[in-house]
This record gives structure tokens, sequence and C-alpha cells, in this order.
């Protein structure tokens, strides 16, 4: 399993954090992952966790998970931290009892 922390920027948006950390926990370059934006509503992301020139979560509780490429992805919010975890799902069919998932935390500061 695999952690990590991902800055939190005002010229970012929920999209470009839950992109970070998949490249990160995946170890892929941004070039060699498909737009994420051809699996999820773009928009729709922003608005439930965080747009461009805020640095707080405008969803107090939430959950969302997603199919992206050959990921299995969830969000999750708390209204402070943001955290995005990553499945294989290549390797969960090969390997059912590895329940191993990696996970990236955003952590939100208030303004």
């Amino acid at each position: 399993m695999k952690t990590c922390n991902v800055q939190v920027d005002q010229d970012r948006s929920g999209i470009d954090y839950v992109f970070e950390a998949i490249t990160l926990l995946t170890g892929r370059k941004a070039k060699e992952l498909p737009p994420l934006t051809q699996f999820i509503d773009g928009d729709a992301l922003n608005r439930l966790f965080g747009q461009v020139g805020t640095t707080t979560l405008p969803l107090q509780n939430g959950l969302l998970s997603f199919q992206y490429a050959d990921l299995w992805v969830t969000v999750a919010c708390d209204g402070t931290d943001l955290r995005v975890s990553v499945a294989d799902l290549a390797n969960s069919a090969a390997d059912p009892d590895d329940s191993a998932v990696d996970t990236a935390n955003v952590t939100f500061s208030p303004p």
C-alpha cells in the first residue's frame, strides 16, 4: 500500500487534485493516462470537491467512486480533507485476496 500527500493551491481545482493523486499513486506520467474527463464529468467533480480559487471544500461529507481506465478511484471528503484511493482493477482481478489500496490525502486549509 502506498500513501502520499498532495499540496493545496488556489490555482487548482478538485479534478486537478484527483488527477495528481492518481499519477502519484500509480507512478504513471500524466501523458501515459487518458484524460480524466473521458470517465467522469469534470465540472461535477469540481462542484463537489473544489473549484479554482478556493482552499475549502464545498461538500461537508461525501464519497464518489468511478472507474478510470484500469483503475477504481474513490474520492471521499469530510469537509477539510480530501482522500483519493486508487485500486488497480487488473491486479485485483488477478488476486482477489489482495485488498491493498493506495491512498492520497489532500488537506484543505481554511481561508
